[in-house]
């Protein structure tokens, strides 16, 4: 996708026609004929959402027929008791491949099904212990440090409905869950739940606070400079998705040389991170990354 800017001033014979490519990044050169009036200063670009669903669906399917890899919820609470779990949209993705697969119908990577790459989070809270059994919260939210409601949508919280939606896990009596937009949750968001009524040694609402941290950086050694090339500085930036064991898969790159993308994207494959983490448990999440090139000795 091109996208085209006409640029004229005075004196000028006629206009003259820019063609910017925005899905592509690499080091800033200006148009021949121009010169660059100040410095522009941009840093790497956030991690381009069309291309980042797709590198989540692949990474997910991939996930789903590997042994020993875990899509088990996000505890929600103490660790020891939790009092409700969720799912964010990587888990979902893993566990809808994986029962399809049990069905004999795996999933097309190149048609998946309709929705599959759909942002989406399930929060589901188990019932508080009441003398006449369990009791269901009558409304959850997902909200920010401010007090504003993620976009939700309630679902059924049978046990029944959640084995559904999350496609295979139990929920305890007396759930009751939500639908969040969103591909996971966020640093400084909370799950608040009402319930119509308090039994002993319950309460009428709660607040679960989802305790988050941030992808690092563990080990990154850059690549050499491939032989012939004399440019000093070069780098190129890549796109990748930073996986549970955090690894960088699905890695690919935003422009530059052709020589040079080709190593970044192997160079980026031998990384390691830290994953980021909801409530202790890893996420799996889109980056940017700029790649540098050593000197060859």
């Amino acid at each position: 996708m091109i996208d085209t800017y006409e640029v004229s001033h005075d004196g000028l014979d006629r206009p003259i026609t820019l063609f910017l490519d925005w899905y592509h990044f690499t080091e800033v050169r200006i148009p021949q004929g121009f010169t660059c009036g100040q410095a522009m200063n941009l840093g790497l670009p956030p991690p381009d959402p069309f291309m980042a669903a797709g590198q989540m669906t692949s990474l997910a399917l991939a996930e789903a027929g590997r042994t020993g890899f875990s899509a088990d919820p996000i505890a929600l609470g103490p660790e020891q008791r939790p009092s409700g779990v969720a799912f964010d949209h990587f888990r979902l993705m893993v566990r809808q491949a994986r029962a399809a697969a049990e069905s004999g119908a795996p999933i097309d990577p190149e048609a998946p099904p309709t929705g599959f790459s759909r942002p989406r989070s399930i929060v589901v809270l188990f019932g508080q212990a009441c003398p006449d059994g369990p009791m269901a919260a009558s409304q959850i939210r997902v909200v920010d440090g401010a007090g504003r409601p993620a976009p939700a949508e309630p679902v059924d919280g049978s046990a029944d409905a959640v084995r559904t939606l999350t496609y295979g896990y139990g929920a305890p009596p007396g759930s009751a869950a939500i639908q969040v937009g969103m591909d996971a949750p966020a640093a400084g968001l909370a799950v608040e739940a009402v319930y119509p009524g308090a039994c002993a040694g319950g309460t009428g609402q709660t607040s679960l606070e989802m305790v988050s941290s941030g992808a690092s950086l563990v080990s990154a050694p850059m690549p050499t400079r491939p032989a012939g090339d004399p440019a000093v500085g070069r780098w190129i930036a890549v796109q990748a998705v930073i996986d549970h064991d955090g690894r960088f898969r699905e890695v690919v790159s935003l422009g530059g040389p052709a020589e040079l993308a080709s190593e970044a994207e192997r160079a980026v494959g031998t990384w390691q991170a830290r994953p980021p983490r909801v409530n202790g448990s890893p996420l799996a999440a889109p980056v940017v990354l700029r790649v540098t090139f050593e000197a060859r000795p």
